[in-house]
């Protein structure tokens, strides 16, 4: 990704195709962010412009071939949410080993009072339970105190595998789910990776 995702976009206004009609609406838009650097700021831009389903979906498209992520994926993971069986605790087996050379995206999560998932961390692990038992109880004193504070909710940190991605592009993948995790704003402490670099 050398090139601004703007001047990138603004080299597809030729053709026929949503993609195409972003191009030329953002770079006839003179409030367009420009100078954007992630995901995040061109989507709550066309949100907060009112776009339509399919604005957002040629956003995605464009976002996705120029990062190389598949951030529809990232996108329905994020809006959308997991299954349960995608939740794991400080007690469970370990979860299946990633096939060989990938690792699994995950969330640190709180569930919240309705039963809710709240995302406050993100990361990359071979082996899911075992970082959240790491996380746990060998962490960054921000990161302890936002656990301590849950297990004196009555709670337990969780992890959510959100993704099983090929090492060559988890770190990639893991900043396009800190960037869409941390623009919903999930969690009112938002995410401590950020804090934490």
């Amino acid at each position: 990704m050398a090139k601004s995702f703007s001047y990138w976009l603004f080299k597809k206004r030729r053709g026929n195709s949503p993609v195409v009609d972003l191009a030329s609406d953002a770079y006839s838009d003179k409030s367009w962010p420009r100078n954007g650097t992630k995901f995040s700021e061109f989507y709550n831009y066309i949100r907060s412009m009112g776009a339509c389903s399919e604005a957002i979906d040629a956003l995605l498209d464009a976002w996705s071939e120029y990062s190389g992520v598949d951030y529809h994926n990232v996108y329905r993971r994020c809006v959308y949410g997991l299954e349960v069986f995608d939740l794991l605790n400080l007690t469970s087996m370990e979860y299946q080993t990633p096939p060989p050379e990938h690792t699994y995206i995950y969330a640190l999560v709180e569930i919240g009072e309705f039963s809710d998932a709240c995302p406050f961390y993100v990361g990359q692990a071979r082996r899911p339970v075992r970082r959240l038992r790491q996380h746990a109880f060998h962490t960054d004193k921000n990161m302890l105190e936002k656990i301590r504070i849950i297990f004196e909710n009555g709670r337990a940190p969780m992890i959510e595998i959100l993704e099983c991605v090929h090492a060559s592009v988890a770190q990639e993948y893991e900043r396009a789910y800190i960037d869409m995790l941390g623009s919903f704003a999930v969690s009112k402490d938002g995410l401590y990776n950020v804090r934490l670099k």
